[in-house]
């Protein structure tokens, strides 16, 4: 075989192979670019999943942290609500409670103050009557029984266990065993001075009585 005829050959598997050749060099690129971008896409797909669930971790923790101090303000506010309100029905329950007080502490003074007088104002006209006077009114009102019905309602009314109370007792019931002796055997002076004294004592006891219902108000 010639030379030229084997150059012919040679040409001719060049120019038949070669684009052969070539072609699998490019499909092998190809193949390795597409594996390269597979790789790299699911890098990138791992990493955002990354990123997202990151974002979801933080987002999540961000909504519990608010949640929970939302839940704390609202049950704080709730607290102080509650307490307020507590606060607010101790006084009013205190202020009426006061109040009550207060006007039955009053409506005492009053009557007490009306016995005290009635009883005073019997007493002192029994001082005064002649023996004919007494007889004449055991047919009538009998300022006697009188003044013993208001020893008995000041008794009801007044508290043994203080002092004072104790005292203006003993001086009504002493008063009461002047004013009811026959008139010749009574000490007008002894009683006139017992009634100055029971007014004098009132006066202290009510007067007290009187301050303290001022401070409940």
């Amino acid at each position: 075989m010639s030379t030229e005829i084997i150059a012919l050959i040679v040409a001719l598997l060049a120019v038949i192979v070669g684009p052969l050749v070539q072609l699998r060099i490019s499909k092998r690129q190809i193949n390795a670019q597409l594996a390269i971008s597979k790789v790299q896409h699911k890098a990138q797909l791992a990493i955002s999943e990354q990123q997202i669930g990151a974002q979801l971790a933080i987002s999540k923790g961000q909504n519990e942290t608010q949640l929970a101090i939302s839940e704390k303000q609202i049950g704080a506010q709730l607290a102080t609500s509650k307490g307020q309100i507590n606060t607010q029905l101790i006084t009013s329950r205190q202020q009426i409670h006061a109040s009550v007080l207060s006007q039955n502490r009053q409506d005492w003074i009053n009557n007490l103050r009306d016995q005290l007088s009635e009883f005073i104002a019997v007493v002192s006209t029994i001082t005064t009557m002649s023996k004919s006077e007494e007889f004449k009114v055991k047919r009538g009102v009998d300022p006697f029984l009188q003044i013993v019905l208001l020893q008995s309602k000041i008794s009801l009314l007044v508290n043994p266990t203080e002092e004072d109370h104790s005292k203006l007792l003993k001086l009504i019931k002493k008063a009461v065993g002047i004013a009811t002796k026959p008139a010749e055997e009574k000490d007008s002076s002894e009683l006139i001075n017992t009634i100055n004294e029971i007014i004098s004592l009132s006066q202290n006891i009510l007067k007290r009585e009187w301050v303290r219902v001022k401070k409940l108000k």
